[in-house]
């Protein structure tokens, strides 16, 4: 994996929203290189050893909350600039006052985690065209083609 490109790190504990969160990248926007980490713990180390543009994490792992860790990120001059979107089990108002208040580009329930969304919040924070979230998951294969290349 290239060091320099940035990548998207994905924070789940759950190997089935890995899963389909991976899906949802890879179908979307596979020139976006993709790091998982199954905690917080991972995420700061994939922090130290890669590039990361922008991360998608749950809001409840074991080892902390989401809203904790977008928190810690924003004190970190290394990693305050990287965007951030949480994906939750459940959503609550204080959730969504906080990651405002945090700058948290979404707020998306687990369900709510759609290709449309995804490219839309990749392209407003560069890192996929804006023409590929315009063509969008409803585009046809060959334009999505066309704007990834």
């Amino acid at each position: 994996m290239s060091k320099n490109k940035p990548h998207c790190l994905l924070v789940d504990e759950s190997e089935y929203y890995r899963r389909h969160m991976r899906q949802v990248l890879t179908r979307g926007c596979p020139k976006v290189p993709l790091l998982i980490a199954r905690s917080f713990a991972e995420a700061r180390t994939r922090l130290e050893e890669q590039v990361i543009g922008f991360i998608f994490m749950d809001n409840l792992l074991p080892d902390g909350t989401g809203i904790d860790f977008a928190e810690e990120l924003s004190h970190n001059a290394k990693a305050a600039h990287i965007p951030v979107a949480l994906v939750c089990d459940h959503l609550t108002p204080f959730l969504h006052a906080k990651a405002e208040k945090l700058k948290v580009r979404r707020v998306w329930t687990k369900h709510q985690f759609k290709a449309p969304e995804v490219l839309q919040v990749l392209a407003e924070n560069g890192m996929v065209e804006r023409r590929l979230a315009e063509a969008g998951w409803e585009g046809t294969r060959r334009d999505r083609r066309a704007a990834i290349q």
